[in-house]
């Protein structure tokens, strides 16, 4: 799993919408928190994405963009976002790139994600990995401390 101190290498990534973005795009503007859960529309899941959507200004006034990834499809992505009003960018990671990349799959032959989200400050620089699978609320909670104690 990529620490705390270590910075992300670039990736491309397919949104709930299909649109591609690249982690480059937002380098040197703004900082970035990416959490990733375990499955759409389940019930903890759906409490830390409901709590990132009703903080979103929060993270908006500390320059931050929050994007959710799980492994499930572009259309499970449309729904769950639809049902729920969430505010921010979904990406769908049916090959296993990215969570390979940031070392979140659960051992095990289980098709899910660990729930962990990470604080990567405009330099690029991981500054928090938040791991907890039951505290849903400690997502967000702690990576508005985090992004507080960042200077701009």
């Amino acid at each position: 799993m990529l620490e705390v101190g270590e910075k992300i290498p670039d990736f491309e990534a397919t949104t709930t919408q299909g649109d591609r973005i690249k982690y480059s795009d937002f380098v040197g503007k703004r900082n970035l928190v990416l959490f990733f859960y375990p499955k759409d529309d389940s019930p903890g899941c759906t409490r830390e994405a409901c709590y990132f959507r009703d903080t979103k200004d929060e993270f908006e006034k500390r320059n931050a963009v929050i994007l959710g990834v799980s492994l499930d499809t572009e259309t499970s992505h449309q729904r769950f976002q639809g049902k729920h009003n969430l505010n921010f960018l979904l990406i769908s990671d049916k090959r296993k790139e990215l969570s390979q990349m940031f070392g979140v799959l659960r051992l095990g032959g289980l098709l899910l994600l660990k729930r962990v989200t990470f604080i990567i400050d405009k330099d690029n620089i991981i500054r928090k990995v938040i791991r907890s699978e039951t505290d849903m609320h400690t997502h967000v909670d702690t990576a508005l401390e985090t992004l507080d104690s960042l200077k701009d």
